[in-house]
């Protein structure tokens, strides 16, 4: 009889077991390989190396096996000892789950900001009956000052910010008014990259996403992915490394692969994270379990699947035929000149001055050229503005041109050719506004210089100072990232030194490159005196014959430069919304090296073969330990 009743009840605790795992299945996936409960993990098994901090010396900043990052506990529970169940989350944690930490990690730090209410400008903007709101509370307090109960009062701004979370379900964009909460965030976002950026949902300034695992925690962890890494073996800008930095950490299609640019100490942020919204789960749906998340052992891995240290960490590009792609036509590239003449004529149009100083078109014409709101935040003197269509120069650097704007129609004729006549030949006559002065097609444009973003530097430990230093300022990497975040996280004080600004002239046969940064620091002091320093086109080169662009379309454009190529690929494929035929932005803007441009020049056919990109740092997965509360 006892032996019955003794495996009724181990069948009844297995099925209320199964019952308990099915009802945890929603929260956690089915991903899972479920572990021995009672395994002791740690790293004795297989092999692992260390990650020292780049900024803070015998700190360690994650440990791997090459393939993942690993708990640097050995003992993992601590004082939690009776596990209940044990599982092993079998695939990676991805780019879109990362960007959900990081949107809450944001969103903290706008509350909290928010909260304390304090603007740029030293004002309270916000009613306290409004901050309030922010918070998850009770209607009274308990036990203030010796009495049983007192109503919540809004005005104790730091007393209830100790006692009480954020109500995460308040949505404050939509409840309060954008004009008071703008000048608030401000703070948070690059110069050029606030006012009517903000409303485009640009991102914050990366350096100041630091979480906190509670609000009294003293060492935040900066959570913003390395993502330049990916270009640390380009070879040339928009090469397969440097789209990856550039597309690999933000575009959809690759929302699910594994996130990458993260220290062993961010991924354990972001599971600390993840456990505080599995628990809140669990509680929710009055199961009576406690979780913990770690990152897994050597020991756990092998115990799940002993072959799993053969996996490849490799990102494979399938192999592409790029000549359709780069090849280049007369009626392109004619389009391209027609579209670099719109622009300087745009931009003499805006600035509205001719020789004796009279401005002949309208203001409120000149306005419309810009893409620009009747009211924004002027972050510069903290504080709203109506837009002013006077202010020429402040405007133009914080607003685009508006090319939807028909200025040839919308302007009179007589107030814009004696501005643009300068432009043509002919004694000052414009008779045809699609042919400039050969030496006018100048095109500029930007871009990142991801590889040298994405170099430490070559840093020394200084005994004396107890910090680590740069070596050799003058190697290629000269800016280096000199911001020392903490936790072996380091970024550079001023992204500006990374835009690289190309001036060229795009007029076949003309061969005009202006010194840019790079250039400037391989010359050093001589760079005035090399031929890379050519600021303006020598005027002899105004007699350049005539390119015939119409006679033969669709043939190749003759005559062009490998940085007059890339001028055109950046209008083409960078810079333009128009639909393209390949399926992935990386192979889009993979732009042709001199020698496959060479290639294309003559009509020759170019497949760039299959790559296998190794990716860049450790990925991650975790361990669910759970246990009866």
């Amino acid at each position: 009889m006892n032996k019955i009743f003794f495996l009724s009840f181990c069948l009844f605790l297995t099925n209320l077991q199964a019952q308990s795992l099915k009802d945890l299945t929603p929260i956690f996936g089915n991903n899972l390989i479920q572990l021995s409960s009672s395994h002791i993990s740690n790293n004795s098994v297989g092999a692992f190396k260390q990650y020292p901090s780049s900024t803070v010396k015998g700190e360690i900043t994650g440990i791997s096996n090459d393939l993942e990052y690993l708990s640097s506990i050995d003992e993992s529970m601590g004082t939690l000892t009776s596990v209940s169940w044990k599982f092993l989350r079998t695939d990676w944690v991805t780019n879109k789950e990362y960007d959900e930490f990081c949107e809450w990690v944001v969103d903290s730090i706008f509350r909290e900001a928010i909260y304390r209410n304090i603007d740029p400008a030293g004002t309270r903007s916000i009613g306290d009956w409004q901050i309030e709101r922010l918070l998850l509370r009770e209607k009274y307090y308990t036990n203030v000052q010796g009495e049983d109960s007192a109503y919540f009062d809004p005005r104790l701004n730091e007393y209830n910010r100790q006692r009480y979370s954020f109500d995460y379900n308040f949505n404050w964009r939509k409840r309060i008014d954008y004009r008071e909460t703008i000048p608030i965030l401000s703070t948070f976002y690059t110069s050029n990259q606030f006012g009517i950026y903000f409303f485009e949902g640009k991102l914050s300034d990366e350096r100041m996403w630091f979480f906190k695992r509670n609000r009294f925690d003293q060492n935040p962890i900066l959570i913003s992915r390395d993502r330049q890494n990916w270009a640390q073996n380009s070879n040339h800008p928009f090469d397969y490394h440097y789209n990856l930095a550039n597309h690999y950490y933000k575009d959809e299609q690759y929302e699910n692969y594994p996130v990458q640019g993260v220290l062993g100490i961010q991924a354990e942020a972001y599971l600390a994270y993840l456990e505080d919204k599995l628990q809140k789960e669990i509680d929710a749906r009055e199961l009576d379990y406690k979780v913990r998340l770690t990152l897994p052992h050597n020991s756990e891995l092998y115990e799940s699947y002993p072959n799993y240290i053969d996996q490849k960490l490799e990102f494979n590009i399938a192999e592409k035929d790029m000549t359709s792609h780069w090849r280049i036509t007369n009626k392109e590239y004619k389009m391209f000149l027609n579209a670099v003449s719109d622009s300087i004529i745009r931009e003499i149009l805006y600035h509205n001055t001719t020789s004796t100083n009279n401005k002949p078109v309208d203001e409120e014409k000149i306005a419309s050229l810009l893409k620009h709101p009747d009211v924004y935040y002027d972050q510069a003197n903290l504080e709203w503005r109506e837009f002013d269509p006077s202010e020429l120069l402040p405007n133009r650097v914080l607003f685009p041109f508006d090319y939807n704007f028909k200025w040839h129609k919308k302007i009179n004729p007589e107030a814009y050719l004696p501005l643009l006549s300068p432009l043509y030949n002919n004694n000052g006559s414009v008779s045809d506004l699609n042919t400039i002065i050969k030496t006018k097609y100048r095109y500029t444009y930007h871009w990142q210089d991801l590889k040298r973003m994405a170099f430490i530097g070559y840093f020394e430990w200084n005994e004396n100072n107890k910090v680590y230093e740069v070596n050799d300022s003058t190697n290629w990497h000269w800016n280096v990232r000199e911001k020392d975040m903490g936790h072996g996280m380091r970024r550079t004080m001023n992204y500006e030194k990374f835009a690289i600004t190309e001036s060229i002239n795009v007029y076949p046969q003309i061969n005009c490159v202006s010194c840019n940064e790079i250039c400037k620091h391989n010359h050093k002091s001589t760079f005035e005196s090399t031929q890379h320093s050519i600021q303006l086109c020598p005027d002899s080169l105004i007699n350049v014959a005539d390119y015939d662009f119409k006679s033969n379309p669709n043939d190749l454009v003759e005559g062009l430069t490998y940085p007059q190529a890339l001028a055109f690929y950046n209008w083409k494929f960078l810079t333009s919304n128009r639909q393209i035929d390949f399926d992935e932005i990386i192979y889009n803007e993979r732009l042709p090296n001199e020698s496959e441009f060479i290639k294309i020049l003559a009509g020759e056919r170019v497949v760039i073969p299959s790559e296998v990109v190794p990716y860049p740092s450790p990925m991650f997965r975790y361990v669910i330990h759970l246990y009866q509360k």
